[in-house]
């Protein structure tokens, strides 16, 4: 994937996006979800490549020594989609987004209607009330410095919640899943939360 993926970079007013290109044919976004990187995406847009001309990319201050000094909104985010697919000529797109995904690709249907041809929203919420506990986790985790591998019971959560899903003669992949979601900074998961 690394090799044969077309790195990518877009200056947005307020930050700097960085992505991947892999594969021919429709155009096809991958929105990430709830943390981690566009690298979860690898082995997915690696069979995908002869059908869709796969385009990823983190959100702002998601990937490792990236950070977010302005508040992003989920219009900011929906206007990276259509600026991105401007950047590539993409008149129209098909989106796949998980989780919080879901909420840029709906953000982004209803700014730029006619973008997007087609769209799975896979896990996908348009609002979520937060407990009491959850708004003072989200406000105060704005301010932890490291990365979601620091922060204390992370690891466990991430276990009890997907571990059961991952194949158990392959336990690579159950690795770089966890690699990949303990680089993302906490504060960035705490403003997507937020939002």
């Amino acid at each position: 994937f690394h090799a044969q993926a077309e790195a990518w970079y877009l200056d947005r007013p307020k930050y700097r996006l960085a992505g991947r290109i892999l594969g021919k044919g429709r155009p096809l976004y991958l929105l990430n979800g709830f943390g981690g990187t566009h690298e979860l995406y690898a082995l997915f847009v690696w069979l995908l490549r002869e059908d869709f001309r796969c385009v990823l990319w983190d959100y702002p201050g998601t990937a490792a020594g990236t950070t977010v000094n302005t508040s992003v909104s989920l219009d900011d985010l929906a206007a990276d989609v259509a600026a991105i697919a401007h950047t590539c000529g993409d008149a129209s797109i098909d989106l796949y987004a998980p989780s919080f995904g879901s909420l840029v690709a709906l953000t982004t249907l209803r700014a730029w209607p006619q973008l997007a041809r087609r769209a799975v929203l896979q896990g996908g919420f348009a609002h979520r009330r937060l407990s009491r506990f959850e708004r003072w986790l989200t406000r105060s985790s704005r301010f932890f410095p490291g990365t979601l591998a620091r922060f204390p019971g992370s690891r466990a959560v991430r276990e009890y919640n997907h571990r059961r899903w991952f194949p158990p003669f392959d336990e690579t992949r159950w690795q770089f899943l966890q690699d990949n979601v303990g680089r993302v900074p906490v504060s960035t998961l705490a403003w997507q939360a937020a939002l």
